[in-house]
């Protein structure tokens, strides 16, 4: 759902408002959880989740052109926060919702769709200051781009989609069987495999915090995306070959793999005018890349299934990652020229 959304409102909707974009998805993503926890059928509890999904989708789209539009000057600290946020919300709900299991989980619902109502009020308000015309916090998107700069934006959000699908495609996987791979290879019990799970998970905040400081920072960013890159093939490939009392190392470099995705966010905050709005690229490399990573998911759970072997499949998904390098080079080369010449 979350590479549709991307998809369709890169390709066929021309979103000028970020602003507006976010403050109608946190709406959406408010209203659809309500429904949720009262439906009273499958179509409409599939109709609401869908719904919900969609606005979630949208919003992660809205958040980095508004990141430009409203923090021109501060842009990698920005999007570290955002990020960290994003890695810390990852953790919240179970949290929140195993506290609540006693009053049922349509009760478990409605604190997130107050959580979406909250956070649309200042959007709402942004939006109603600037109706009319543009909010004062908020710089329109330019005008249509020429055919030569859609195909260049084109070109960078296939990029931009292909790393970050490198990225979501492996935490997707590893989320969903880390545990098995550390009962059947490792020979872990539940709770070692849920700790490994935990220190997998906990090092998204950290690179989503670093970077991009980083990026920002180095006077050769690709340093960043290869070392990423490397944490990505190398984690994954010794993960189910390590004896367990090195278990957590593999899986801390196996999570350090996840700072691919904050440099996709900071890559798009940053792009150049001359790659067209930024909602479009947004949406467009996002979409690319949540359809990507849905793939590298799909092949890696096609391989365990077929073979029966944890490295023979992470053999593979190490190598279906590293056909991604190529295209992240290009884009942090990008990104670097464009800054580098204004």
């Amino acid at each position: 759902m979350f590479a549709a959304v991307g998809i369709v409102l890169g390709l066929f909707l021309e979103v000028r408002r970020p602003d507006v974009l976010a403050a109608g998805a946190l709406l959406l993503i408010a209203i659809a959880l309500t429904i949720r926890s009262s439906a009273s059928t499958g179509s409409m509890f599939l109709a609401a989740t869908l719904a919900a999904l969609a606005g979630m989708g949208a919003v992660n789209v809205a958040l980095p052109p508004l990141a430009r539009a409203w923090f021109p000057h501060a842009i990698a600290r920005v999007t570290a926060v955002y990020a960290a946020v994003i890695a810390l919300s990852s953790a919240l709900p179970p949290i929140v919702s195993s506290l609540l299991a006693d009053a049922g989980w349509r009760t478990a619902l409605l604190p997130w769709a107050a959580v979406a109502l909250v956070g649309a009020c200042p959007l709402l308000l942004i939006v109603l200051r600037g109706r009319g015309g543009w909010s004062t916090h908020v710089a329109p998107e330019h005008a249509p781009l020429p055919r030569g700069d859609q195909r260049a934006m084109v070109r960078h959000a296939l990029r931009i989609g292909v790393v970050f699908g490198m990225s979501a495609g492996n935490a997707f996987a590893l989320f969903v069987w880390l545990p098995t791979l550390a009962h059947q290879a490792l020979g872990l019990d539940d709770r070692a495999a849920a700790v490994l799970l935990a220190v997998y998970s906990a090092m998204a905040l950290p690179v989503a915090v670093l970077t991009p400081w980083l990026v920002s920072r180095v006077r050769r960013p690709g340093i960043v995306g290869t070392v990423g890159t490397l944490c990505l093939c190398l984690g994954g490939i010794v993960l189910p070959l390590v004896p367990p009392p090195l278990a957590i190392p593999a899986a801390i470099v196996a999570g350090a793999g996840q700072c691919l995705y904050p440099l996709c966010l900071i890559v798009i905050a940053r792009a150049p005018a001359s790659l067209g709005p930024a909602t479009a690229l947004s949406s467009l490399g996002q979409g690319i890349g949540y359809l990507v990573g849905a793939l590298v998911a799909v092949v890696m759970t096609g391989m365990i299934a077929s073979t029966g072997s944890w490295t023979v499949t992470m053999l593979a998904t190490a190598a279906l990652t590293a056909c991604g390098y190529p295209a992240m080079l290009a884009l942090i080369r990008g990104h670097r020229d464009e800054h580098a010449g204004s």
